[in-house]
């Protein structure tokens, strides 16, 4: 998804049909999660058109050196409480990998059932995307912020 400040991008694992991101709004269909779902898409369209990927708006959730994040925002932006999570990778203020998540019902993602795999594997990810950009495989475009990458680029985890 690309907005005016920042573009959004997704993950798919082997040869699954959706991407993590779109298996995080699959997954999270029922009632319940209509709010804090109108939550996220509000603050990945705020962050992507007027924002950028500033990273005090992004929750920290990095696990043994890891770069993953979290949307929603912290609780000081929000006007309720939001418990889902959205697990992502902030790479600048222009780009931002999307992963998947689910809800929180512990005080960490370790501790939560309903979060630690995808939590995991959110930090897998972020570490080899990581590795993939010193490694010159994935490339930051100087002028926009974009991300550069063959599009069968395949990511050990």
């Amino acid at each position: 998804m690309r907005f005016n400040r920042v573009t959004y991008y997704s993950v798919y694992i082997d040869e699954e049909e959706y991407s993590l991101f779109q298996q995080f709004f699959n997954n999270h269909e029922e009632e319940r999660y209509e709010r804090p779902l109108l939550d996220i898409k509000f603050w990945l369209r705020k962050i992507g058109d007027e924002i950028g990927a500033d990273d005090r708006y992004f929750r920290n959730e990095s696990f043994r050196g890891g770069d993953t994040r979290a949307f929603p925002p912290p609780a000081r932006y929000l006007e309720t409480e939001c418990n889902l999570r959205l697990y992502c990778m902030r790479i600048n203020e222009n780009a931002v990998i999307l992963f998947n998540g689910g809800e929180k019902t512990a005080n960490t993602a370790q501790e939560c059932d309903n979060v630690r795999r995808h939590f995991l594997q959110a930090n897998k990810l972020s570490k080899a995307i990581f590795t993939a950009i010193l490694e010159k495989e994935i490339m930051i475009n100087e002028d926009d912020g974009r991300l550069i990458y063959d599009d069968s680029l395949e990511l050990e985890i």
